[in-house]
């Protein structure tokens, strides 16, 4: 199988003024994981408002548990030591087949607009590039991921997934 990232945390670099890590989520990792929870909520608060806490934890927890599966991954974005974003991204092996996928992408609001996300995004391209991926898709919603999404380049398929665009 393709190993993208070591289980240790991945070097500290300078990103528009920010000291920011990419560290691997898994079990193995239990510090991590407790951020990613923590930050979890956040974003399922902001995607499924409608859904209970019991329902977010399962959803979560189920993100963390597949970590072991082959071609699958969880990166959290880190600056000065805080969780502050994250990316779940896989080579599909069912819709795309051989596409890289990206499941989950979140970056708190505070710090959205300062190039965070672009270079999160950057970071897991040039993994799928490494493994020899050349696509990627997503789907996204309408409010807060079609205008970032578009903004650094993805297009709108025309299909639809739960009511978020394909893109």
């Amino acid at each position: 199988p393709r190993t993208l990232f070591p289980t240790h945390a991945l070097p500290i670099s300078m990103e528009n003024n920010f000291d920011v890590e990419y560290v691997r989520i898994n079990r193995e990792n239990p510090n991590n994981c407790t951020d990613f929870m923590d930050l979890g909520y956040e974003y399922m608060r902001e995607v499924a408002p409608d859904k209970s806490l019991e329902i977010h934890n399962k959803f979560l927890n189920s993100i963390i548990n597949r970590q072991n599966e082959k071609e699958r991954w969880l990166i959290g974005l880190k600056v000065k030591d805080n969780m502050i974003g994250f990316a779940h991204f896989k080579i599909d092996q069912s819709e795309r087949v051989g596409w890289g996928y990206i499941l989950e992408f979140y970056v708190n609001p505070g710090f959205r607009r300062k190039d965070l996300g672009r270079n999160l995004y950057g970071f897991l391209k040039q993994e799928f590039i490494n493994c020899g991926i050349r696509d990627i898709w997503l789907s996204a919603d309408k409010v807060n991921g079609e205008p970032f999404w578009f903004s650094i380049g993805f297009i709108d398929t025309g299909e639809t997934e739960n009511d978020q665009k394909i893109l």
